[in-house]
């Protein structure tokens, strides 16, 4: 889900002070337009995370299961998208948008060379 993907590049905490999942400089842990060449690369090239996760920040947009919803202002724990509709959220960002806290939408349907998804089993 949205909220699984962000509690791991916030590397398990609420309060992680990072822009990017394990830094506040981009370089170290993110590819992105100005370090990329415009094309995606092998996961593990930059820094891992705290939780040894690579590539949370950059690279391409991954897929969560949730469909688009709202913020809303009270808080939410592991809150979930609503399970129909034809938009999903992509989280990670690719060339921009590397930041934890950028989100965007998709047609799963749709294919692109910036976006995958990230294989996670849960215990």
């Amino acid at each position: 889900t949205e909220a699984e993907w962000e509690y791991a590049a916030r590397e398990g905490t609420a309060d992680n002070p990072y822009l990017y999942s394990g830094s506040n400089a981009i370089n170290d842990v993110a590819l992105f337009s100005d370090n990329s060449g415009s094309k995606t690369h092998e996961v593990g090239t930059k820094r891992a995370n705290i939780l040894g996760l690579y590539d949370m920040s950059g690279n391409i947009w991954e897929w969560c299961s949730d469909g688009k919803r709202t913020y809303t202002s009270s808080a939410v724990t592991n809150p979930k998208g609503p399970s129909s509709g034809f938009l999903r959220v992509l989280r990670g960002g690719s060339a921009r948008g590397c930041r934890i806290a950028d989100r965007g939408y998709g047609i799963p349907a749709n294919r692109d060379d910036d976006s995958g998804f990230r294989l996670a089993h849960s215990q």
